[in-house]
């Protein structure tokens, strides 16, 4: 298996994927859920 080459590591802080949702415009994620794998968004 290939490693992640996403990940982001910044000063205390360790990203596996650097995508994070907004609030703003994703709610509380809860919506997205039976459309996308809310575990794979950092």
């Amino acid at each position: 298996m290939s490693k992640n080459r996403l990940a982001v590591s910044l000063p205390g802080l360790e990203l596996k994927n650097p995508i994070i949702p907004a609030s703003g415009c994703f709610g509380f994620g809860q919506e997205y859920a039976k459309y996308y794998d809310l575990d794979v968004l950092g």
